[in-house]
């Protein structure tokens, strides 16, 4: 018939209220106190309209959006029966799909290859807020100082009652997020003064899959946010490294990444960093510490 057939999945995509309320039934069991922080504070958090912000960014079609995400097919919105459900491409075998927990196939090449692909968005889109915007009208501005109390609270409050039993085992990572929570209000201040652009805000090995030709797939777009460049490769560089490789490799990736967002270097490396804060531009001298498995502090950032 001519006709082209391709595979597709259908995402069906809970409400944001949905996934506030049932992530605090889980906390309740280990803290009611968590569980309050979370539905008090969960404007802060980038659940907020992601039931539709995948739907909309992907349905504009922006080509350099595209490029990234597996081809978009089709979308099914009904806001009267909370039905949210995204059609997509379903990639074929020859794509690896990672996990967190085997890191093997994630070569220094695979790795600059991912950097390189989601700086091309980070640059097409730098300082270009409007047209953010324009892709969906849920985009939140994550480096925002509102409400800065509220998000001290919930910062504060998350890590302290999650990770309490941590405390006596990893004295000096306390010791370095007290003092990140210290000075929150300023780096936020700060980071207001710094180029910001689209960003994946999920950007780790789980959401990416590439091709034996490295070609690159993001998927998860839900939490596609206004903020630092830098947020996407200081998550990508801690989930695809091993504790021993992420300074190493924060160095080589840092450098690829602002070269391919600043090839006129409008802004020097070393205001660029600022925007890592506060894992790479404290961390970087000798703490004698290693993270706990699978801990990562929140990033407002």
């Amino acid at each position: 018939t001519g006709v082209e057939s391709i595979k597709a999945f259908l995402k069906i995509k809970p409400h944001d209220r949905e996934i506030v309320l049932g992530s605090a039934k889980v906390l309740e069991i280990l803290n009611p106190g968590l569980a309050e922080l979370l539905v008090r504070g969960s404007e802060h958090l980038p659940f907020k309209h992601c039931h539709i912000r995948e739907i909309e960014v992907l349905s504009k079609k922006n080509s350099i959006v595209n490029e990234l995400a597996p081809q978009f097919l089709g979308s099914f919105i009904d806001f009267n029966k909370e039905a949210f459900v995204l059609i997509q491409e379903l990639i074929g075998d020859n794509w690896n799909i990672s996990e967190i927990i085997n890191l093997d196939k994630w070569t220094d090449q695979a790795k600059e290859n991912a950097i390189k692909k989601i700086a091309r968005m980070h640059g097409h889109f730098l300082n270009q807020e409007a047209n953010v915007k324009m892709l969906s009208s849920s985009i939140i501005d994550m480096c925002s100082a509102e409400k800065i109390d509220e998000q001290i609270d919930l910062w504060d409050g998350l890590f302290t009652l999650s990770y309490s039993e941590l405390k006596t085992n990893y004295p000096v990572l306390f010791q370095f997020y007290g003092e990140s929570l210290s000075s929150f209000e300023s780096v936020l201040t700060e980071a207001a003064g710094l180029p910001k652009t689209l960003i994946h805000y999920d950007f780790n090995p789980r959401n990416i899959a590439f091709s034996q030709s490295n070609e690159i797939k993001i998927f998860d777009w839900e939490f596609s946010a206004w903020g630092l460049p830098q947020r996407d490769l200081v998550e990508f560089v801690l989930f695809a490294n091993t504790d021993s490789s992420i300074i190493q490799n924060f160095e080589t990736l840092s450098k690829l990444h602002y070269d391919l967002i600043y090839p006129n270097r409008e802004i020097s490396y070393e205001i660029w960093l600022k925007g890592c804060w506060p894992w790479f531009t404290r961390w970087r001298q000798p703490r004698g510490w290693h993270l706990p498995p699978a801990l990562t502090i929140p990033m407002s950032l």
